[in-house]
């Protein structure tokens, strides 16, 4: 049974336009204090014919929902500038972020996220047995919300919009359990 437990780590990767795929050499980031990712499916419905014949229904004729990608809802505690730029475009550079400008579009990046796995039963929060990461093939963000208030943290909410990865062959996400998180190099 998998017990899942807290968002632990998410990182950022930017693709290769030939390929699709992770860039060789290519810019990593990582939010390293996430608080909660809701990864909700978004669908187009299958069209639905009906034949009726008097006062009655004599016939459907129904299609299959098609699963089109996800919407991410991630906060993170802190915002690192230059995750922020990779995930959702504009710059950092000198400890000063710049938004995109009108009409930038930012490049589509590979997101991983991880979440702690637990055994069943009465667990002590160190008794992690590995992780579920979530691997999002093509993934684009916007620059996140914030609500500035007195006397709370400003925490920013991010979204994010994930779709099939056609020219790397990917499906819209893949998950797989693995047993400790990816060092910071």
């Amino acid at each position: 049974m998998d017990i899942l437990y807290g968002c632990k780590l998410m990182i950022v990767k930017e693709i290769d336009p030939s390929t699709g795929l992770e860039k060789t050499d290519g810019k990593t980031a990582r939010f390293e204090t996430p608080q909660q990712c809701g990864i909700n499916h978004q669908w187009i419905e299958g069209q639905r014919t009906e034949l009726r014949g008097g006062d009655r229904l004599l016939s459907t004729v129904e299609e299959p929902a098609s699963l089109i990608g996800v919407e991410l809802s991630f906060t993170n505690a802190t915002l690192p500038g230059e995750a922020l730029a990779l995930l959702a475009g504009g710059t950092y550079e000198n400890n000063k972020y710049s938004a995109p400008r009108l009409g930038e579009e930012p490049s589509p990046v590979i997101v991983e996220l991880y979440v702690a796995k637990y055994e069943e039963g009465n667990n002590d929060t160190s008794g992690i047995t590995g992780y579920r990461k979530w691997t999002f093939w093509n993934a684009t963000g916007r620059v996140p919300n914030y609500t500035a208030q007195d006397r709370n943290f400003i925490t920013p909410q991010f979204t994010i919009r994930a779709k099939e990865n056609v020219k790397a062959d990917k499906p819209v996400y893949e998950w797989e359990d693995v047993t400790s998180l990816p060092s910071a190099s």
